[in-house]
């Protein structure tokens, strides 16, 4: 199914709520809400993480500087960027079983 290195949406759960992303066949990565740990519904993900962001980077000026500072939001000790802060959600890591 998933092969090499890169990062690709190579499934989609069963009830069509989050994508799963692989690098590897031991780990996946999802998508939760930061306060439930809960899965987010795929369209509202979607709007919320990137719509937002795109809509925030179209300013002329501000909105390039902004989406610079959102990248280096990496590096903070909760490893959330911009589009995580205004979604409210993180990224974990799941076993797969």
């Amino acid at each position: 199914m998933c092969s090499g290195r890169d990062i690709t949406m190579c499934d989609i759960d069963a009830d069509f709520r989050s994508p799963v992303f692989t690098r590897d066949s031991s780990a996946t990565s999802r998508i939760v809400d930061v306060n439930t740990g809960e899965l987010l519904p795929l369209v509202p993900l979607v709007l919320k993480r990137n719509l937002l962001v795109q809509l925030i980077g179209a300013i002329p000026i501000a909105g390039g500087f902004i989406n610079l500072v959102g990248i280096l939001m990496i590096f903070r000790s909760s490893r959330r960027c911009l589009h995580d802060e205004l979604a409210g959600t993180k990224v974990i890591k799941v076993k797969k079983s």
